[in-house]
């Protein structure tokens, strides 16, 4: 049978032609529109590291002043005042740390004795963090931890559960026992716990992290990333009455409150990403519309040039059941054929920086920890994609095809 219809679309090599290359460059197209929202999809399910539920960031504002305050000793005061207000659960101080933040800083480390430089995440943060965004403590807890001038800091993995940079430079998490800063000073600390990997972002990868304490000097209100966790039945008006009742309170000269925002409106803030990925979707949607009134118009004409073949099928005692099986089976052969080529452009192209140099959304597979056993999904979705689209699209042409009447469409030859 199969022999048959490759013969069949061998003698309609010239119609067949046509119908292989469109669906070649669909095939493409629609190979990396799969390969980037599956990318984006995985690395969307995978946790962050943080619960970022029932919790508020705090912002406060600065007056322009001459004096110095105590930086430190005011913070504590509005520490203890939030802490105090009915509801709050904890609250935590941080730079570079929170997620979903935008801010982020990156410096370079040796590793206990390695001479390879690793570039590693680096988060200042107090006691409360850990408590804010529901982060497993170290084994031993906090104990003296923060003590000036004991440079102890706490570790996170990677996505492979390995420290540095993986593979070239990447260590278990339990061998780490000291990082040595690469800057003129050289200062070395000492690790005395791990915690969960994490990242800034639900399409962040996992990055090997340091958590240091924060410091006498880091305490400017202002600057600081501040964050509370609340409980559950807050209530829905939590953010008003939160800034009714504490603007006067947490206005510790020269600070006052900013204001306060739910953290659920701060992922919202992420639109960058989310528009990557609205014009992915665009494009998608585009080609499944095109496919679909693209094959439905080539197999309406190919049905018609093929009238008399049909109708002398049917007068030869071919069912209509079997005529649709027929065309369906051309479609299949013909997406099929399409694929094999599709893909080894695809694979290649892949390969390259050409997608990278123009501009288009691509996956990061490093990042993703994700492996060659993409190359299978990718086909697997894109093939199975099209074939849905291809006979559905075809059913109808195929349909009316094996209504023809034979001794009409023998008349027509």
């Amino acid at each position: 049978m199969i022999r048959h219809l490759l013969k069949i679309i061998w003698n309609e090599r010239k119609t067949n032609g046509w119908i292989t290359l469109e669906y070649i460059l669909v095939f493409c197209v629609l190979w990396f529109c799969i390969d980037y929202l599956y990318y984006m999809g995985k690395s969307y399910l995978e946790p962050t590291g943080f619960n970022v539920e029932n919790i508020y960031q705090i912002d406060m504002g600065k007056k322009i002043t001459k004096e110095t305050p105590d930086k430190e000793a005011l913070a504590m005061t509005f520490l203890n005042r939030v802490k105090q207000y009915p509801g709050v659960e904890s609250v935590s101080f941080s730079k570079y740390a929170a997620p979903f933040a935008g801010w982020n800083y990156i410096s370079s480390y040796y590793i206990n004795t390695d001479t390879n430089m690793v570039s590693l995440r680096m988060r200042w943060i107090s006691d409360g963090f850990f408590d804010v965004f529901k982060i497993n403590k170290p084994a031993k807890g906090l104990q003296g931890w923060g003590t000036p001038g004991s440079k102890e800091v706490i570790i996170t993995p990677d996505r492979n559960g390995y420290f540095g940079s993986y593979p070239e430079a990447a260590f278990p998490l339990n061998e780490v026992k000291k990082l040595t800063s690469t800057d003129k000073d050289s200062s070395v600390y000492t690790v005395i716990g791990t915690a969960d990997k994490m990242k800034d972002g639900y399409f962040e990868t996992y990055f090997s992290c340091m958590l240091f304490p924060l410091e006498k000097q880091d305490y400017d209100l202002s600057e600081l990333q501040i964050y509370m966790r609340v409980s559950p039945d807050a209530g829905k008006n939590f953010e008003e009455e939160f800034k009714r009742q504490m603007r006067d309170q947490l206005a510790l000269d020269p600070y006052f409150l900013a204001s306060v925002i739910s953290h659920k409106d701060i992922k919202k803030t992420w639109t960058e990403t989310l528009n990557s990925l609205k014009g992915v979707y665009a494009i998608t949607t585009f080609l499944f519309i095109n496919i679909f009134l693209g094959i439905i118009g080539t197999f309406w004409y190919r049905t018609q040039t093929r009238r008399s073949e049909i109708g002398l099928r049917l007068a030869l005692g071919a069912t209509q059941n079997g005529v649709k099986a027929m065309i369906f089976m051309e479609t299949i052969l013909i997406l099929f054929i399409a694929s094999i080529v599709g893909v080894n452009i695809c694979v290649n192209i892949g390969q390259t920086v050409l997608l990278e140099t123009l501009d288009i959304p691509i996956s990061n597979r490093v990042q993703g920890g994700i492996g060659n056993e993409q190359e299978f999904i990718n086909y697997a979705l894109t093939f199975g994609l099209l074939a849905i689209i291809s006979l559905v699209a075809a059913w109808y042409p195929a349909r009316q095809a094996a209504k023809i009447p034979p001794a009409e469409a023998l008349r027509d030859e």
